[in-house]
């Protein structure tokens, strides 16, 4: 028996492969509660995530039961260019909100368009099916195993959409090399010591234990700096690593985040400032060296947004992110002559 799984909303299997009696599985993200940044921070709300498992008349999150009391399909306008960058425009969300008997709400699935009719419509069949099999069934058994949930995923926070990898924790997981190039230059460091003892013995010439001093000063200082990165990258928190935020007429790759994972809101990040979805031709998968990369064209030259190796994965992401661009784009705004393409999915050989 299939279990389809839904990617939020951004790019929804089918509906008509579901049977009226058939399991499925949906990723879930846990609204917060907090619902704007902190005023001395840019950076946007955290939404953490699980897989939701449905049956008939009964609901798992990440393998526990949860009792479902309503299925609502919220609608919300979202205002951009509010900060002088480019003209303002609002969009329209609707999302698929399940509130659960504990207070706590589940957003299963979401949609920019550019009018809430749009939105709305793109999700009534989910929401419906949802009441009908949650709200409207009489009390079951668990029908299907959770399923793991997708390795890239897309959630709304704040005003934009952000990109996750779940299998990449960021800076942490360099934490251990971090140490043992600060084990191995404290190491030099003592030889080149142990190098400036011995000189200074031997009544060799100034400058070769002049040499060594500065040597051994070099690698301690090598040293402390690989530890005090260590240090910071141990301190992130988070069971992801952002790659993207789309929003506003723009995109943002490798944005910057806080220790906790939170995405920064700024027009910039790690590789600059952030591209104008005008300025973007295509979104592609290129292979190379046995990886495949989801990458966006343009003037600008290649840039990188995930990268996996796994070629379907790669495909699946590369359309949720053109469609993402779409949604996000200015109406207000023509698109220089050189991109005037539609943003499709293609592949490119490496």
């Amino acid at each position: 028996m299939s279990t389809p799984l839904f990617d939020e909303g951004f790019a929804l299997s089918p509906l008509a492969s579901l049977g009226s009696d058939q399991p499925f599985a949906l990723v879930a993200h846990k609204r917060s509660r907090e619902t704007e940044p902190a005023p001395e921070t840019a950076h946007l709300p955290f939404v953490e995530r699980g897989v939701l498992t449905v049956g008939s008349g009964v609901a798992e999150l990440d393998g526990a039961p949860v009792r479902i009391r309503e299925v609502v399909l919220e609608s919300s306008d979202i205002a951009w260019g509010q900060g002088g960058f480019g003209p303002s425009f609002n969009v329209h969300s609707a999302r698929v909100v399940l509130r659960a008997e504990d207070q706590s709400e589940l957003c299963v699935a979401e949609r920019i368009a550019r009018s809430k009719e749009e939105a709305e419509a793109e999700l009534s069949e989910l929401a419906e099916l949802l009441r009908g099999r949650l709200l409207g069934a009489a009390g079951g058994d668990k029908t299907v195993a959770s399923p793991a949930p997708p390795r890239f995923s897309f959630a709304r926070e704040g005003d934009v959409v952000v990109l996750r990898d779940y299998e990449n924790v960021g800076p942490r997981s360099r934490t251990t090399r971090f140490w043992v190039m600060s084990a191995l230059l404290l190491l030099g460091a003592g030889g080149a010591v142990m190098l400036t003892l011995q000189a200074h013995g031997a009544q060799v010439p100034l400058t070769t234990v002049l040499g060594y001093v500065v040597l051994s000063a070099v690698l301690l200082v090598g040293s402390f700096a690989m530890s005090q990165i260590a240090a910071h990258a141990a301190k992130y928190k988070a069971n992801n690593t952002p790659l993207a935020w789309f929003g506003d007429d723009r995109v943002v790759v490798q944005p910057w985040l806080s220790r906790a994972g939170h995405v920064d809101r700024r027009p910039e990040g790690r590789l600059g400032a952030a591209v104008v979805t005008a300025e973007l031709d295509e979104v592609v998968v290129i292979e190379r060296e046995g990886l495949h990369a989801v990458t966006l064209t343009g003037p600008h030259g290649a840039i990188e947004v995930a990268l996996t190796p796994k070629r379907a994965e790669a495909e699946q992401l590369a359309r949720t992110v053109s469609l993402l661009l779409e949604r996000v784009a200015s109406p207000k705004k023509r698109a220089p002559s050189a991109a005037r393409r539609k943003m499709n999915t293609a592949q490119v050989a490496p």
